[in-house]
């Protein structure tokens, strides 16, 4: 919740620096490596060189440790979740795509909204309050940049993260 509290509310600006991706997907990657084992799913990071760019890394550390959260929580055994790190069009993209059950169209609207659980039977059991991907959308979004979702049922779900290239973010601050 303070995390939350952190994103939507007053708080200090974003600590901007220079920002190599492909480093902290790699240390994430390491990070979750024995959590995606214990769980039997193949955890894979797939990176093409991108430039350097102005980001906080704290908070972009942790909209990515929500992402792979829930792919590694909703993905199940045997599955896989990759990792891309991609330049397109004048932004960065960071996917993560799983191949977990997919999220059924009427839910996508609103995955971004705080306390929006799309399986509330499956999220009882996982834990969590909801809050992830609003705390996504407001750690991108004070980058200036985008989150998006590709899914369907039974064929899993690729989350997108559009970051800038050419400019800072337009607001400095988290809220």
């Amino acid at each position: 919740m303070l995390t939350l509290t952190k994103v939507t509310g007053d708080r200090p600006p974003l600590q901007l620096a220079p920002l190599e991706l492909e480093p902290l997907l790699q240390e994430l990657i390491i990070e979750l490596k024995l959590l995606a084992d214990d769980r039997r799913i193949s955890l894979a990071l797939d990176v093409v060189p991108v430039p350097t760019i102005s980001a906080d890394a704290q908070w972009l550390k942790q909209a990515l440790i929500n992402l792979l959260d829930n792919s590694l929580k909703y993905t199940p055994p045997g599955g896989s979740v990759t990792v891309r790190l991609r330049r397109s069009d004048g932004s960065l993209e960071i996917a993560v795509r799983d191949t977990g059950p997919g999220i059924e169209a009427e839910h996508v609207p609103f995955l971004f909204d705080r306390f929006y659980r799309a399986d509330k039977a499956r999220a009882r059991e996982s834990g969590g309050t909801g809050l992830g991907l609003a705390i996504v959308k407001g750690i991108v979004e004070a980058h200036g940049g985008t989150v998006s979702v590709d899914t369907q049922p039974g064929t899993g779900s690729e989350f997108t993260i559009r970051l800038p290239l050419d400019r800072p973010p337009e607001s400095h601050s988290l809220n």
